[in-house]
């Protein structure tokens, strides 16, 4: 039962083992600089997102609602 073409148990394993401590680094760093940030830039970056929000709710009217829509929303 080979579900690899030519790769050897151990080389796949050490593959996987290679990628896992990557993935695990990846998340340690992105978290010391989550951990870093300052109260100010995040209060900034939420304001930004508002922003952004309300300039794509204003730029974009809302459309009639589909059948779909009157599925999900209960037949308002």
């Amino acid at each position: 039962m080979a579900l690899t073409s030519g790769i050897s148990r151990p080389r796949m394993i050490a593959a996987v083992a290679l990628r896992l401590l990557y993935l695990i680094f990846q998340q340690m760093l992105r978290l010391t600089l989550v951990m870093g940030r300052t109260a100010a830039s995040m209060d900034i970056e939420l304001l930004v997102s508002r922003h952004e929000l309300a300039v794509l709710r204003r730029t974009k009217p809302d459309d009639p609602p589909g059948l779909g829509d009157r599925a999900v929303h209960g037949f308002r």
